[in-house]
């Protein structure tokens, strides 16, 4: 009884010693206040630009058209999303995406598919380019490839 008592101890003491010894992982101290507040007037002037720049565009207003934009700042830059979705043509969609610096005004890439025909659910992609700061031009094939290439831009860093 006692030895199977001692043996019970052992296997729930063996987590904490095998944790022993053993470095914890680095973690990057919690940014200070101030710089939580700056972070948040730069998020803000990022948004107040993103908008502006989505207005001055003027992209078409009609009624089977949305426009929308989203924005991201990341690594000091203001990055923004613009989606437009047509229905304007029956049995024709079409979606366009594009993603901008929202201060330079540069594209830095642009997706178009039309959801038409027998095959509406998965679209046919008629035009898909990347333009990254400083690397070379690339044509996209698929939505996977320019959701990837966005996501770059646009994801939280």
């Amino acid at each position: 009884m006692r030895a199977r008592l001692s043996f019970i101890i052992i296997l729930a003491m063996l987590p904490v010693l095998a944790g022993c010894g053993k470095e914890e992982p680095r973690r990057d101290p919690a940014p200070s206040l101030d710089d939580q507040a700056k972070l948040m007037a730069l998020q803000k002037t990022c948004a107040d630009q993103a908008a502006r720049a989505f207005r001055s565009a003027d992209y078409p207003k009609k009624n089977n058209v949305i426009n929308t934009h989203t924005n991201h700042y990341a690594g000091g830059h203001c990055f923004m999303l613009v989606n437009i979705y047509d229905t304007s043509e029956a049995g024709n969609a079409s979606t366009f995406e594009t993603v901008e610096d929202a201060f330079e005004g540069r594209r830095l890439g642009s997706f178009f598919v039309q959801n038409a025909g027998p095959d509406k659910a998965q679209g046919r992609v008629t035009s898909c380019e990347e333009r990254p700061v400083g690397g070379p031009q690339k044509t996209c094939k698929s939505k996977a490839e320019w959701d990837a290439y966005k996501a770059r831009y646009m994801d939280a860093h």
